[in-house]
């Protein structure tokens, strides 16, 4: 059997074994793909970037509330529902129970996207 130059040329890493008569391409070893990170690690690394940034830039006392709801976005009528949600939701950050100056005597109740 000899080795010939595969299409990449001269020392690609896919080497073309040829039998008499019959060419066979051999796959290159690669290194195996690391896994996707979790999403907890994906949430916790954008929490500490954009907290550092914020605090540096307008708001020393910045600081993200504890935990956070994932959900699967199915259709495009829970989209919806979670846009308007998200877009809505700063004007009701003021009366969040968490918000550092709430009213603690008051009753907001929560809101889960379902």
């Amino acid at each position: 059997m000899n080795r010939a130059p595969t299409a990449g040329g001269p020392g690609s890493a896919a080497p073309k074994l040829v039998a008499p008569g019959v060419p066979h391409d051999v796959a290159p070893r690669v290194a195996p793909v690391a896994a996707a990170p979790a999403l907890g690690a994906v949430v916790r690394a954008f929490k500490a970037v954009t907290a550092r940034a914020i605090r540096q830039a307008v708001a020393p006392e910045f600081a993200w509330q504890r935990n956070y709801y994932e959900q699967i976005i199915r259709d495009e009528e829970a989209l919806d529902r979670i846009v308007r949600y998200i877009l809505d939701n700063p004007a009701r950050w003021s009366l969040d129970p968490e918000h550092p100056r709430a009213d603690r005597t008051a009753n907001l109740g929560t809101e889960r996207v379902d």
